[in-house]
């Protein structure tokens, strides 16, 4: 019985239903685009954890510079393990792909950071060979680079022959989650350091694992504290807490976010409201009739709603739908790098199903109460 009044009073104004549920459609689609890049907000992307600690420069994350003497001093920190570091010789974020960003990593940087994974015999081969180089899968495959290979890379850090090329062997193949963590060339910060005229003596970053932790904060507060003062002040963090505060150096993107997501579906729920009161005025008569013919106002009630849920939810559908569709192609233009970042889960399908229903039973509970209170007698007067 309701199927057939939800149908009548969907197909009695196709045009306007159609547009309706296309509006819904492209609201969903939105929100489901939007909302696939949560991990990375979150700092959920990838195997990012909680259990890696990093100290990064305070006052210029990106490219600040720290003294390895932060290095001495986190060694005399009990709790403190598997201390390691990481100095980036070049970095271009404008054009990433083209300049594949060269990354210089002391001996025990996979024990910290095993998200990164390397055959035995790359590792093996790379630390042997004072200019060997370790490549990202997704930087090899765009540059065409193979084990074995001798490359030269042109990079702003001059060497002490004045020259500002660098060559490296490629001695294996690392591969991480998210992939665009792949796209970038691990070397020995040993010969780095050694070859370079600047920056001799400090690091980009310092990372280490700690015996206990439920410690993470007390050990971050005691490293930041010391280095308050200095010219050098530290911001240590695990990874998630690290990923955070550098987008929350950009701006708030996740709050602009669900701003955008939130006028949009204000402004949609606005225009389902008055596409249903529409539909109802229009069909008073109609009303009238079912209701002299015997269906009670409960009836009619509950038949307005589910015309209201099935027009919000169909929309809702095929939005989530075509957000599922659209992502892959998303990754697949990327190259892979977004994979890991940006991900479109159950929870977040559910979420949308969830928020269609809230919508629509808002869009609906006014049309549908009036059209529960409706009086035949008066109906049929008005014509």
């Amino acid at each position: 019985m309701y199927w057939v009044l939800v149908k009548a009073g969907v197909v009695r104004k196709k045009m306007r239903s159609l547009l309706t549920i296309l509006s819904v459609v492209i609201a969903f689609f939105l929100y489901g685009l939007l909302h696939s890049a949560d991990p990375l907000f979150s700092g959920a992307a990838g195997e990012i954890n909680a259990e890696r600690m990093i100290i990064m420069p305070k006052h210029d994350m990106m490219f600040g510079r720290l003294p390895q003497s932060h290095i001495n001093y986190l060694e005399s920190l009990e709790g403190v393990t598997n201390i390691a570091w990481l100095d980036m010789l070049s970095m271009d974020i404008n054009s990433i792909t083209e300049n594949i960003p060269i990354f210089a990593i002391s001996k025990d940087y996979f024990k910290v950071m095993d998200r990164f994974e390397a055959s035995p015999e790359a590792k093996k081969a790379f630390f042997s060979n004072k200019r060997g180089a370790l490549a990202g899968k997704t930087a090899a495959d765009l540059k065409g680079w193979k084990v074995g290979d001798l490359i030269s890379i042109p990079t702003f850090s001059k060497k002490n022959d004045g020259s500002n090329v660098w060559e490296f062997v490629i001695e294996g193949i690392y591969t991480t989650s998210p992939a665009a963590d792949e796209l970038g060339l691990m070397v020995r910060n040993e010969y780095v350091e050694e070859a370079r005229i600047a920056n001799k003596g400090t690091v980009s970053m310092i990372l280490f694992n700690l015996d206990d932790p439920s410690k993470a904060d007390e050990i971050s507060n005691i490293i930041d504290d010391n280095y308050k003062n200095s010219a050098y002040a530290t911001f240590t963090g695990n990874e998630i807490t690290l990923s955070q505060k550098m987008l929350s150096d950009i701006g708030n993107i996740k709050l602009i976010i669900t701003a955008i997501i939130s006028a949009v579906f204000f402004t949609l729920l606005l225009v389902t409201a008055n596409t249903m009161s529409q539909s109802v005025r229009e069909r008073t008569s109609d009303l009238a009739i079912l209701k002299s013919l015997g269906y009670r106002d409960m009836q009619i009630f509950i038949s307005i709603l589910l015309e209201s849920n099935f027009i919000i939810l169909l929309g809702a559908l095929f939005g989530l739908i075509l957000t599922l569709i659209t992502i892959p192609f998303i990754d697949q233009a990327s190259g892979g790098l977004t994979g890991g970042i940006i991900v479109f889960d159950t929870y977040q399908v559910m979420k949308g199903i969830l928020i269609g229903v809230l919508m629509a039973s808002l869009a609906g509970i006014l049309p549908a109460y009036q059209a529960y209170k409706l009086k035949v007698v008066d109906a049929l007067a008005k014509g």
